[in-house]
């Protein structure tokens, strides 16, 4: 039976460190995931059901001028998008010790190496990190994992990151 125990519990920690069920735990700067904040997920699905139910209610079982019909297409397809975008594996940031992986749609893609990144440029709560003139990758300070990111740059020393100057522009940005 200990065995059995065993056998289960290795399987679920190989599990959670391949899946990367716990993402970002403690001050982990070797291992990141920035992701898209769950809130966006349940703001579309909040707005897909308000919109749908407008235009349900806009029809009332008539005929509704086209003008009405693309307007609350647009925004239902919005509503769509951000929940999409939600999902794991979408879109997501990984550093793994010094290589940095972008996953769209479940495909990982290697965009660069910590090491070689030479500067960062945050500005309206977007960070935007550079190897030479060439944009490696841009993220929000709304994301999930954005401030251990922010700290590994700033342990680099990357030029123009500074978890400060990010919490600064936080701050700013919510007022």
């Amino acid at each position: 039976m200990q065995y059995v125990t065993e056998e289960v519990t290795r399987d679920a920690m190989n599990h959670i460190s391949q899946n990367g069920s716990s993402h970002n735990e403690g001050d982990n700067l070797q291992h990141i995931h920035v992701t898209q904040p769950r809130g966006m997920m349940i703001l579309g699905i909040a707005g897909l059901i308000f919109f749908l139910a407008c235009w349900y209610f806009a029809a009332g079982g008539e005929d509704t001028p086209l003008l009405i019909d693309f307007i609350f297409g647009i925004l239902v397809g919005l509503c769509i998008v951000c929940i999409v975008g939600c999902l794991p594996g979408v879109w997501e940031l990984e550093v793994d010790d010094d290589d940095i992986y972008s996953i769209r749609f479940k495909k990982k893609k290697a965009i660069g190496k910590i090491s070689t990144l030479t500067s960062a440029k945050m500005k309206n709560g977007n960070l935007t990190a550079y190897e030479g003139d060439r944009k490696v990758f841009r993220t929000e300070d709304s994301c999930i994992g954005y401030e251990l990111l922010v700290k590994r740059l700033e342990k680099e020393h990357v030029k123009g990151a500074s978890l400060r100057e990010a919490k600064k522009q936080a701050k700013r940005y919510q007022d």
